[in-house]
């Protein structure tokens, strides 16, 4: 399975330089945090933010009053030279010179891959930026105002091409909204994901679900209608996934997805899909919502899943969470499930600070050594065979305080690991009942590990397949900075002599 890392390469880079004292590109980049990654288990490096932008979007995120209200916020002390232009307003699919070349890319993608990790990068389907390569080669591969019109300049630029937005949200002022059922529009963004295929060895996708023709349908129609478009016989993913496959045969593919589109677009070729529904049911801690989401969902779903606690979308994980200690014990159930583990850079130090994608850096804060200990252990047992390899379940737990746990079991070659979370905000005890737990160990009491804290004691085999084992595990929910440890979150293991 996947264990993925993502990180906003122009911030990242601008901490390099400010931490060396020099101008740090891709070419520059020194390589033993990446050796730590991989160390820890990572094997997936998402350079979020690395293709050409323009001067444009780069202008109005400058003068435009809500954008800089909003960075203002949250940076206190924001200077104009701060605000880099969205990472998602992309002009054309070849490096930023200010990081580096598409040489650079491959030089760095060979580095990553000599340490075992992948190379992951951005595809934004929906739109590109004003003053975008494609508009000059033809305007017509755009989502144009319906002739006689209003130009209204909350929708449209001055000649007429829509802002891109979805069918929910106010336009997205900085970029021009793509036209797919122009078949050029197609052909044309098909030979990027060929060209991203040749830098990378995967490419998230940027809120995959807005190409699909019914979304297409359901916020431009008129727009298109009025053109004499039709809603072509095929989705565009079928056709650019099967492509790219043929060429890339590995090529990792990850959506951005919303809606309940996932199965959709698992259909189409997607290997991955963002599951933010257990991250919305995590965030609301609705434990009836969570148990049903778990078992309704499955296995099937959950191994092509992309789980994480925090993105460039979303809220810091303390802050989402609203502490670290329950963040921490999200972060254990959504790693314990099988799947694509998708964690953030500083998601491993407990920032609070959001890094907005307009921005260079964040405000400052100290890292917490409880919570970077904690991710040390985390990821490093999420990363061992039997959670990758193994059979994953989900146990039985019995007890008056079932219903304030949340439990996985993973088995393989002679060992069980137990996850066991209180995720509520009561102290608690339970049983869990793991019927297939296994053990090398002859006779009946066999060696429990505590994978997070190291602790060793001895059980019943039998007692464990029958009755469960007992636990007395401390909430979630509590107002503590401390990481999760065996009080509140317990991954447990019968180990092999």
């Amino acid at each position: 399975m996947y264990h993925l890392y993502e990180i906003s390469t122009r911030p990242f880079l601008h901490e390099l330089s400010q931490k060396l004292g020099k101008k740090i590109t891709l070419k520059d980049v020194p390589m033993d945090f990446f050796e730590e990654l991989a160390e820890m288990g990572i094997n997936v490096v998402w350079m979020m933010g690395i293709w050409k932008l323009g001067k444009k979007a780069l202008a109005f995120d400058r003068s435009h009053p809500p954008h800089q209200e909003n960075f203002k916020k949250v940076l206190p002390g924001h200077q104009t030279d701060d605000t880099i232009g969205s990472p998602y307003a992309v002009v054309k699919y070849e490096c930023n010179p200010e990081i580096g070349t598409d040489e650079d890319i491959l030089e760095f993608k060979g580095k990553l891959n000599a340490l075992g990790l992948k190379l992951m990068l951005d595809f934004v389907p929906n739109h590109f930026a004003p003053d975008g390569e494609l508009r000059d080669i033809d305007p017509a591969c755009f989502v144009q105002k319906p002739p006689h019109a209003h130009n209204s300049p909350a929708n449209y630029h001055e000649d007429g091409i829509a802002y891109g937005k979805d069918m929910y949200s106010g336009a997205w002022m900085d970029t021009i909204q793509l036209n797919y059922w122009n078949p050029k529009t197609r052909d044309y963004m098909k030979e990027q994901i060929l060209r991203i295929g040749e830098l990378s060895d995967g490419v998230r996708c940027d809120m995959a679900m807005l190409v699909l023709n019914w979304v297409i349908e359901k916020t431009w129609s008129e727009q298109l209608n009025a053109y004499g478009y039709k809603k072509p016989a095929s989705e565009f993913w079928g056709e650019a996934i099967a492509a790219a496959k043929q060429l890339f045969p590995d090529m990792i593919f990850m959506a951005e997805c919303y809606w309940n589109t996932e199965e959709t677009l698992f259909s189409l070729g997607f290997d991955y899909c963002y599951d933010k529904e257990l991250y919305d049911k995590l965030e609301s801690g609705h434990m009836d919502n969570l148990r049903g989401y778990i078992h309704w969902r499955g296995l099937n779903y959950f191994k092509k899943a992309a789980h994480f606690i925090e993105n460039h979308d979303e809220p810091r994980a303390p802050v989402a969470f609203h502490s670290l200690r329950r963040a921490n014990a999200a972060a254990v159930v959504t790693m314990a499930l099988p799947g694509l583990r998708f964690y953030n850079h500083g998601q491993f130090q407990g920032r609070s600070n959001r890094l907005a994608v307009h921005l260079r850096r964040a405000a400052d804060e100290a890292p917490h050594p409880e919570t970077e200990a904690f991710y040390k252990k985390l990821v490093k047992a999420i990363s061992s065979p039997v959670f990758n390899k193994g059979n994953w379940t989900v146990p039985l737990v019995t007890g008056e305080n079932s219903w304030k746990f949340l439990s996985f079991a993973w088995s393989y070659n002679g060992e069980t690991c137990a996850v066991i979370v209180n995720y509520t905000d009561a102290m608690a005890d339970a049983r869990i009942v793991l019927p297939d737990a296994q053990s090398t160990t002859p006779g009946d009491n066999i060696p429990i590990v505590e994978l997070l804290c190291g602790e060793k004691y001895e059980r019943s085999l039998n007692e464990i397949r029958t009755k469960g084992l007992h636990v007395v595990i401390a909430p979630s929910w509590a107002t503590s900075t401390r990481s999760a440890d065996r009080s509140q979150a317990r991954p447990v293991a019968t180990k092999k002599n």
